[in-house]
């Protein structure tokens, strides 16, 4: 079947129904959002080198790297115009459950998402009107439906910005509230998402089987090329096996939700594009699973075990001195003391009178929380561990035990 055919093709979706998937995604990120913590952004400034190599690999080389795919391959204008829409989306928060069954840095991971979802409101809509514009094929498109890139900057604050800022405003300032409404949330979410998806493509189905064979070679290429952009930008500046895993993951898994709702919202559901990102949304979930089982398979550096292994045993210590509180009534240690649920953990031990470490990566919030403790009447001490550090993982579990003269 001629591919130029699909750049004729609408999909069906209704003003109600566009209404419904714009709340699904908003939904989504909303439960995301609960997820998120601030330390996830300060990690970025604290180990910047990976996620920083990550987010140029996802918002600079992939965007450039599928302009030259574009015209190396040359498909229907519809379908080029998807796969620059595709590239010029932030990560998916699957790359977080993605990356933890590869055994890559999901600390890492989790930074990249949060950081790129913020930076998409600016950076989607100028990476689609820059490359869609340099393609002699896909500019005309992007002309005859008079593609502002402001209008697309609004709707991506309507849609990710301002759930996220509610979301996150909720996890800090009523955690006890995020802790309940995560789970429901993320499942609600999910549900919600996949029946709009159903409803659409019952809507549609013989315009998707008619074509989807016409874009699976090209969503194989492309997503094949964004795995790869983040695998080796990592391995090139030096990142560790851990770091490098989870930065090819981020790349290689988009937010294909957030492309639908502007190939719906902006391009009036034209063929070639709905299809791509929808088979995209499909596709990536398959080559992220086979890459993770790929790289499960692979043997991490001594090095690097030994500072998982590091990590775990301030885990296992913390975990420890939790069940030593049970029977002992001598000291709690938490890592994460300062977020939410940390600091929740560690009032109503200490209100038990048990006495507190609080650890965390974050000094100056670590400090002012145990202070807070202490003026409470409790007998908190801060830590500062980040613990992706080996070092600092050890020096912390010994920290612990002088300053307490033993567990």
């Amino acid at each position: 079947m001629d591919a130029a055919v699909l750049d004729q093709v609408r999909l069906n979706f209704n003003p109600q129904g566009l209404f419904i998937i714009n709340l699904a995604i908003g939904i989504m990120m909303l439960g995301v959002a609960l997820e998120l913590k601030l330390e996830d952004f300060k990690r970025i400034f604290i180990n910047p080198k990976t996620p920083a190599i990550g987010l140029v690999a996802q918002f600079i080389l992939l965007p450039a790297f599928t302009f030259l795919l574009t015209l190396i391959i040359n498909p229907a204008p519809s379908i080029a115009l998807g796969m620059i829409l595709v590239a010029a989306c932030p990560g998916g928060n699957l790359s977080n459950i993605i990356t933890y069954l590869a055994r890559g840095n999901v600390a890492v991971s989790i930074s990249m998402t949060a950081v790129s979802t913020l930076a998409a409101i600016v950076m989607t809509p100028l990476n689609l009107a820059i490359w869609g514009g340099l393609n002699p094929h896909t500019a005309p498109i992007l002309r005859q439906v008079s593609l502002s890139p402001v209008d697309v900057f609004f709707t991506i604050v309507v849609i990710l910005g301002i759930p996220m800022a509610i979301g996150m405003t909720i996890s800090r300032i009523f955690p006890g509230i995020a802790d309940k409404l995560r789970r429901p949330f993320k499942i609600f979410s999910l549900i919600f998402f996949i029946l709009i998806v159903a409803g659409a493509l019952i809507a549609n189905w013989k315009n998707f089987i008619n074509y989807v064979n016409i874009v699976i070679i090209a969503v194989f290429i492309h997503n094949l090329l964004a795995l790869n952009i983040g695998w080796w930008s990592a391995k090139a500046l030096r990142c560790g096996e851990r770091d490098s895993r989870a930065v090819s993951i981020e790349v290689g898994i988009q937010n294909s939700a957030l492309g639908l709702v502007l190939v719906f919202n902006f391009f009036g559901g034209l063929g070639g594009m709905a299809i791509v990102v929808a088979w995209w949304g499909t596709w990536h979930i398959i080559s992220g699973l086979a890459a993770a089982f790929f790289f499960s398979r692979r043997k991490i550096p001594a090095n690097e075990e030994a500072q998982q292994s590091a990590t775990n045993s301030l885990n296992l210590f913390c975990r420890q001195c939790a069940m030593i509180n049970r029977f002992a009534g001598k000291v709690i240690a938490v890592t994460g003391g300062a977020s939410g649920i940390g600091l929740a953990i560690c009032r109503r031990f200490g209100r038990e009178g048990i006495r507190v470490a609080l650890i965390d990566m974050n000094k100056e919030e670590a400090s002012r929380q145990a202070a807070a403790l202490q003026a409470s009447g409790i007998e908190a001490k801060a830590f500062t561990c980040d613990v992706s550090s080996e070092e600092q993982c050890l020096q912390t579990i010994q920290a612990v035990i002088d300053t307490f003269g033993g567990i």
